[in-house]
Order: C-alpha cells, then structure tokens, then sequence
C-alpha cells in the first residue's frame, strides 16, 4: 500500500477492535478468535514523516507560491488564478491555526467570525490609520473547527481575519464576473470549486498542487528540518504551527 505505516497502524487498531466486537456479540464463530491482526512496527523516521517548516524555508515556500499564484493572472483560464488564489490561502490558513488540510478542506463559512467593523474603524483602515487594538481586530478571525479526525469540536482563534476577508471579496468578485450563482451562503464551502458546484476540492489536488508547484522546484534550495530528512509535506504546516507555539 503507498499509505503511510501510521495510517496502517491505525486502520489495523480498527480491524481488531471491529474483531473483538464481533466475537463478544457472537455474531461470528469462535474460531475467529485465532485470527492474528498484524502489527505496524512504528519507527523514530515514520514519528517525523511531517517535518516542521524552518522560518528561513517558509519565507522562501511563500514567496514561491506568491509568484505561482501571480503568473496565473494572464493565463486564458479565470479559474486558474482562482485556484491558485485559494491554494496561497489555504496555505496560510493552515499554518496560522494548525488545522488538518482535512478539516480546512471541509471548512464552512458559517464555521468563521470574522469580527465585523465598524463604520468609522472601515475607515481607519482604508486610510491605514489602524491602531494597535483595531489591528488585532482586523487580523483576528475564530474558526469553529466540528469535523476533525478525533470528533472532538474546537475553536481556533487565529491571526487569519485579513487574509479570509480579502479571500472572501475576491470570491464574490469572481462569481459576478463569471455570472455563477451566490456561493457565500454561511453553508457555502470556503475552499469550494466553481467548477464542481462550489463543492470541496478532493484532498489529493491540494497535496500534488503542493509537490509539483511548489516544493519540487524548490530542490536543493529548502534546508529542511534538523530532526528529520524527509520532505516538506502539506500536512507539516500542522506540524509548523505547533513548533512554532512550543518555542513562543
């Protein structure tokens, strides 16, 4: 299988319990009590599979995906630099609030409060008069995250505000222009495909965006993470916020 041992571990531990279940309610013969479910040996590489982004290669990720993005604003197809819009924030969703690309994935705007403002402080900050306690109600944003892989619901409060309100306008600009259907509903998905009903992209799109557009032309030029020799991977931005916490 290409998935990773941590993902068989897991889909194994289920196997057995599903066993043990099905052996206490005797719905199976007794004789299924001699089946051995194989184990997942979980070394010290596979525990670092999701390094931590480094500050230095961070900076240098997103200026990379800035430039992708900005290169898709003459190409013929609209929904090219749409996408690429989403992809870059996406990515700095994730790595400001430590959500699973799972979790953001399936993101509904309803799950957002984004504080609104007030007439007089829209002004403020149009005319860059912010002061520091209309900044941080600028940059604040709570995201209510309630489809998560342990089922446990959390709120996440992030500095992301600006960059989902500046998301959020550029979604309703680019349904005007495209004449499609009102797509923010609070139901509406936050990272949702035009092309598909508004509905989420599938995981793998962002993951091979991630790999082919970003990190392999990068080769040789990230110094990647002291503790592991693996790739950057999408879901290391989790792994990101949560250093980068532990060290503040």
């Amino acid at each position: 299988s290409s998935c990773s041992k941590l993902t068989r571990q897991r889909e194994l531990n289920t196997i057995q319990h599903w066993v043990k279940w099905m052996l206490k309610e005797e719905v199976v013969h007794p004789k299924l009590s001699q089946l051995v479910v194989p184990k997942e040996k979980i070394g010290e590489e596979d525990l670092t599979a999701n390094p931590a982004i480094g500050p230095k290669d961070w900076d240098l990720i997103t200026k990379t995906i800035r430039e992708w993005k900005d290169k898709g604003v003459d190409h013929p197809r609209k929904g090219v630099h749409y996408y690429r819009t989403l992809f870059h924030t996406f990515c700095l969703v994730m790595k400001n609030t430590g959500c699973r690309p799972s979790e953001l994935r399936l993101l509904q705007w309803r799950d957002i409060e984004v504080l609104p403002l007030t007439d007089e402080e829209e002004e403020l900050r149009r005319l860059g008069k912010m002061n520091s306690k209309l900044t941080d109600k600028v940059a604040t944003a709570y995201i209510f995250i309630k489809k998560s892989k342990t089922r446990s619901q959390r709120e996440v409060p992030a500095r992301v505000g600006r960059e989902l309100r500046r998301w959020r306008d550029y979604i309703k600009g680019y349904a005007t222009e495209a004449n499609l259907r009102s797509c923010l509903t609070l139901d509406s998905y936050v990272f949702g495909n035009p092309n598909n009903e508004w509905r989420p992209y599938c995981r793998n799109v962002f993951s091979n965006t991630w790999h082919q557009d970003i990190i392999n032309p990068l080769a040789g030029q990230l110094r990647g993470h002291k503790m592991s020799d693996k790739n950057y991977t999408l879901y290391g931005m989790r792994s990101t916020y949560i250093e980068d916490n532990l060290l503040q």
